[in-house]
């Protein structure tokens, strides 16, 4: 180990790296391989290597984790609407940076499009002057927006109001006054 400080994200490995294969490893945080895996908060580390009967301790280090930041995506509204309507996605975590796949950096974004939103997190930190920045990505958001029926002219054939032919892709509900008729769902 080479510096007196070292700044990390949490999920990272850090390996000793020696100018010579050595017989064994131990280091302050108990773990014996050559990597270590490397837990929330600051500490001091530092590596025994060991030669045979001989060993000998690295320098110590002053190390900070920086955890990895939460994020996911909370949807304001139905992820399934009709065109001309819109949804809201929101940040939800504890990031101090964000980034949507739109390039928006703000905390919430309206959709008008379908397809499949996600958020890049970060989280930054600093210890002794280093900078280090964390990041994970949420998981997705899947809009679908459908198309609106296209608008239609009633007519009147007697005493019966008709609407348009029958399509299969459509639902109909008759209203009278603003209110459903029930078991009214015929063109």
């Amino acid at each position: 180990l080479n510096r007196d400080t070292l700044i990390f994200c949490e999920g990272d490995t850090l390996q000793a790296r020696t100018r010579r294969d050595y017989d064994g490893y131990r280091w302050s945080t108990g773990s014996a391989s050559p990597n270590v895996g490397l837990a929330e908060g600051s500490t001091s580390l530092f590596v025994t290597a060991r030669a045979g009967v001989c060993e000998g301790n690295s320098d110590t280090v002053e190390v900070k984790v920086v955890p990895q930041p939460q994020a996911a995506i909370t949807m304001l509204g139905e992820s399934s609407f009709c065109e001309g309507d819109s949804l809201i996605l929101a940040f939800n975590g504890d990031a101090s940076a964000y980034e949507w796949n739109t390039g928006s950096v703000d905390s919430t974004i309206t959709v008008t499009e379908s397809g499949t939103y996600r958020l890049r997190a970060f989280r930054r930190d600093s210890l002794n002057g280093i900078q280090r920045s964390c990041r994970t990505v949420s998981q997705t958001a899947t809009v679908d927006v459908r198309p609106r029926p296209e608008a239609f002219t009633l007519k009147v054939q007697g005493d019966t109001l008709k609407g348009p032919q029958r399509q299969e892709s459509l639902q109909y509900q008759w209203f009278l006054d603003g209110a459903p008729i029930m078991a009214e769902t015929e063109s």
